[in-house]
């Protein structure tokens, strides 16, 4: 079952057989703009290599020449690497790739710089906004590929590029491939997917397609096993020395919040003032002296107001937040954290802020100090066994259940002990939540499953600050993602910057810990359950959040949805398809499998076409019990008059 094109094949690997499903997309993506939904795993990758490879003949010339270029592209930086080396792989030497992101500078890079790299390399793989900047350079292409085209809503890059680029054109217009496994990144109820999907052909100009039967692409993709798992809140758990704790992060916010609203207050008002004066002054002669006065004042007020005093407010929520998600310890692991880095930035903060902001920010350093010194280290310690106090009940089950898969892979015959016994991944929501709970997972890990302490586990977050940890670069993403694909690391705490896209074959366990926004993001993350065999997707959930376990019923009928072809847009024909399931599958000289429900499909959409969307319903009868007689006779207004044999 499991093959070598969702991997990076080696240099010496023989060609990939395409499976049939592959190869009937490819069929149609030649002649007609194409949005391939497959679930996640079913090598919807290697349908784009197969169509690259199909129109790679114009890519051959020089621009000059009138040559045109491959553009694939991909929504997160570290996809930029996989994707382009996936392509690389299968194409070969002589096809060159060349990838592009922001931190390699190409956002300052001019078109000389560009006309480079186009005559460089015939295949480009980037970010999306790097496209949508070097647009208005006027390159001709002969393929667009979209990689995870639900996003294309909205003020998304993926929909600039066909709202402003390519909305009326009718000539040198790329052929368009989208590919996705959910259709829409928005927030739905199942009954506006339909919507959704006709918002998305009309926004890339193609059609949403799933091939003939839905059977071999399931068979293919991920499979993972589906378990809930109800968790009892933290705050059922605290003594009253850890709600004490609480209290004092409350009452810190509040201080910040009133801080924070008589600043805005004094700074709005001298702001009115200004635009008052502003009115009435000439600028040459007339009041130009009071508006100058007021003006510095306003300056004044603007550079003395720190911004440190709303980040400070965004930390505090942080700190609750993880004493509400991880527990005791990770209520203490984030003060530290807080408070070693105002201790460290403290000198800065007081010199560049006005009094009352400095009066404030000494104030929270001493109460942050004082809760993390005295009652927070003194509670870790006083309860060092008390795992239950110490984590939440969320933390304890994540870790009772990755031992528990960490051992039933150990204990199977074809374990393999060259290679890691498990790859896990556990998708948080904020970077926060990454950081501290990649730290306290392995201490927790070894103290209470010391026989288990080759599980090893880093974070993995986008590339915007959290304030107490450095930004995590484009570089670090892809170095922590490679440990964890080569086992040096069998657990990766993750952020949604891996949701879509990261392809590790041999992740057999995937964890939300905390619920996913919508419907793409818990199609995406339960996607990356890649092993074939005991892979397993777990959902843990507070237990008096029934909001949430209605979210995900909801996405699990969207799913299903999806795996039933919802978008059969006409349901006239279901006793055609009901018969012609009986029926062996036709090959064509190229290979390309149509079975009968594909050619049933084919007829009715012809129909359309000559009905101008209205279909003429075809006659289909079969005769016989052994050897099929199929009559097809085509509507009045078909040119085809005779009745087909």
């Amino acid at each position: 079952m499991e093959t070598e094109q969702d991997t990076l094949p080696k240099p010496n690997d023989q060609p990939v057989l395409p499976r049939s499903y592959q190869t009937e997309m490819v069929a149609q993506a030649i002649d007609e703009n194409l949005i391939v939904c497959l679930p996640t795993g079913s090598g919807k990758t290697y349908i784009s290599v197969m169509l690259i490879k199909e129109l790679l003949g114009s890519t051959n010339s020089k621009l000059c020449h009138g040559g045109k270029r491959t553009i694939f592209l991909v929504k997160q930086v570290t996809l930029v690497h996989q994707q382009g080396d996936y392509i690389s792989m299968h194409l070969g030497k002589e096809i060159s790739v060349g990838k592009y992101y922001g931190d390699m500078g190409v956002d300052l890079w001019n078109k000389s710089e560009w006309d480079k790299e186009l005559e460089t390399h015939q295949i480009l793989v980037m970010t999306a906004q790097i496209f949508v900047n070097i647009l208005d350079h006027a390159y001709f292409f002969n393929l667009l590929i979209f990689d995870e085209c639900h996003h294309a809503t909205g003020a998304d890059p993926y929909a600039s590029v066909m709202n402003k680029h390519y909305n009326n054109i009718s000539g040198n217009m790329p052929r368009i491939l989208g590919l996705t496994a959910s259709i829409t990144s928005r927030k739905i109820k199942a009954n506006k997917l339909e919507k959704e999907m006709k918002q998305l052909e009309s926004t890339l100009k193609s059609r949403v397609e799933s091939g003939s039967s839905r059977e071999e692409s399931r068979r293919y993709g991920t499979s993972a096993l589906v378990k809930h798992i109800s968790c009892v809140p933290y705050e059922s758990n605290c003594n009253d020395s850890i709600k004490m704790a609480f209290e004092i992060l409350d009452q810190i916010s509040l201080e910040i919040a009133e801080h924070y609203s008589e600043s805005r207050s004094e700074r709005d008002e001298q702001e009115y003032q200004l635009s008052e004066l502003m009115l009435f002054t000439d600028y040459q002669n007339t009041n130009m002296f009071n508006y100058n006065e007021q003006s510095a004042r306003y300056m004044q007020i603007c550079q003395s107001q720190s911004i440190t005093v709303p980040k400070l407010k965004r930390h505090i929520d942080n700190i609750k937040h993880m004493g509400n998600d991880l527990g005791l310890m990770g209520l203490y692991l984030a003060s530290l954290h807080l408070k070693n880095c105002l201790k460290i930035d403290l000198n800065n903060q007081l010199n560049f802020n006005k009094l009352s902001s400095q009066q404030l920010i000494m104030n929270v350093h001493n109460k942050i100090e004082l809760m993390t010194d005295s009652i927070l280290n003194t509670l870790v310690e006083t309860n060092s066994t008390n795992y239950r106090l110490l984590y939440s009940e969320k933390v304890c089950s994540l870790l009772e259940q990755i031992v528990e898969q960490y051992a039933l892979t150990l204990s199977l015959e074809t374990y393999d002990y060259s290679s890691s016994p498990m790859k896990c991944i556990v998708f948080v929501e904020r970077i926060c939540t990454a950081i501290i709970l990649s730290e306290l997972f392995e201490n927790v890990c070894q103290k209470r499953y010391p026989e288990y302490n080759s599980i090893k586990s880093k974070y993995v977050a986008g590339t915007k600050s959290f304030g107490i940890k450095d930004v995590m670069s484009a570089k670090h993403q892809r170095q922590t993602i490679n440990e964890f694909r080569t086992g040096k690391i069998n657990c990766l705490i993750a952020t949604a910057v891996v949701e879509e896209g990261l392809d590790i074959p041999q992740c057999n366990l995937v964890f939300r810990f905390n619920k996913p926004n919508n419907f793409c993001s818990y199609m995406q993350s339960k996607g990356r359950a890649r092993a074939k065999k005991n892979a397993s997707f777990i959902i843990l959930m507070s237990s008096d959040d029934d909001k949430a376990l209605a979210e995900y019923r909801e996405y699990e009928e969207i799913e299903t949805m999806l795996q039933n072809e919802f978008y059969f847009r006409s349901l006239s024909f279901d006793d055609d398809i009901e018969d012609a399931k009986e029926l062996q599958p036709y090959v064509t000289e190229k290979g390309v499998i149509i079975d009968a429900v594909r050619a049933v499909r084919l007829i009715y959409e012809y129909c359309a076409i000559l009905g101008h969307g209205q279909i003429f319903p075809p006659r289909v009868l079969f005769h016989g019990s052994g050897p099929y007689t199929c009559i097809l006779s085509m509507p009045a207004n078909c040119p085809v008059r005779n009745d087909i044999m």
